[in-house]
């Protein structure tokens, strides 16, 4: 009896198509169209890549495969360490 009513609420929200079957449409690519952003997007990959290994160290260029070296946050991590160290230095009469 429960799954009598079960089917009955299924068959009644389901939509109403010609062939009691809901068609999925899958969305449409243009292989061209993809290839190209692909292509830019690896250029850009580059550009980056080529920049920003201009401002760091030979050491961090020859780690930046080693995910956990984290190369891609020294520069912030390196200006936030100044900032800070600014903050937190004791007087120069500290010790007098």
């Amino acid at each position: 009896m429960m799954q009598d009513q079960i089917t009955k609420v299924v068959n009644s929200a389901a939509p109403k198509t010609p062939n009691s079957e809901i068609e999925l449409t899958k969305p449409r690519f243009d292989d061209a169209k993809l290839l190209e952003i692909v292509h830019e997007m690896e250029n850009r990959r580059k550009n980056w890549m080529k920049d920003y290994k201009t401002k760091l160290d030979l050491n961090d260029v020859l780690e930046i495969r080693n995910p956990q070296s984290v190369i891609e946050f020294i520069p912030e991590i390196i200006e936030n360490m100044r900032k800070e160290e600014l903050i937190h230095m004791y007087p120069e009469n500290f010790l007098d």
